[in-house]
């Protein structure tokens, strides 16, 4: 497996702030933040909407100043990352399920692990099936991720997906809907309409 310079750059900089805050504060409030981001720039302003930018607001004033910076650069980081990763990989990887490892957080989470990403794959290639007529048919397919965790379960269906000749692209031709996370507001500095959630298409 390559190494992801960007998830080591990640790592280094929950590290660092969770020398000060914990390790497992950092890494919740951060993937907290940017779901709350992600979410408001897709909906107009409404109660749910305001909730979330309070709840928002809660959260990052913990951080002194100078340490809110380092929230946006992570989640700049983590796209990065899952650039590299589709690069070297030429399929999607579970990036923050490795941090979430690599971080010994599994451990203070009552004992949770992640289910290997090997495992997913398989789940995945099984749900595809062997039939691929109604994707020939409507040009799409849908499913139901059946946990509620990082999305390996997603992203083994992705790769099995990728295997299978009418969907299968190269990894430079699938593209990401929304632009470059510096314009992702988390900084609060702008009130400007944060740009949308990161996501995955095949051209």
């Amino acid at each position: 497996m390559k190494h992801n310079p960007y998830s080591e750059k990640i790592l280094k900089t929950i590290i660092r702030l969770g020398h000060v805050y914990s390790t497992w504060n950092v890494f919740t409030d951060f993937v907290e933040l940017g779901a709350l981001a992600i979410a408001n720039s897709l909906e107009n302003k409404s109660d749910a909407w305001q909730k979330r930018e309070e709840r928002y607001l809660e959260v990052i004033k913990r951080y002194r100043p100078e340490e809110r910076k380092f929230f946006p650069e992570i989640f700049a980081d983590l796209l990065e990352a899952l650039q590299y990763e589709l690069t070297w990989s030429n399929a999607p990887v579970d990036v923050l399920g490795r941090l979430f490892h690599d971080l010994e957080l599994h451990n203070q989470y009552k004992g949770q692990f992640f289910t290997p990403q090997h495992i997913c794959d398989m789940m995945g290639a099984i749900a595809l099936g062997e039939d691929k007529s109604a994707i020939e048919e409507k040009g799409y397919i849908s499913f139901s991720e059946p946990c509620c965790g990082s999305g390996a379960m997603a992203l083994g269906f992705a790769k099995a997906m990728l295997r299978f000749r009418p969907c299968r692209r190269r990894a430079n031709s699938y593209r990401y809907l929304g632009r470059t996370a510096k314009c992702m507001s988390l900084t609060k500095t702008r009130r400007q309409k944060p740009c949308s959630p990161l996501w995955l298409k095949a051209q």
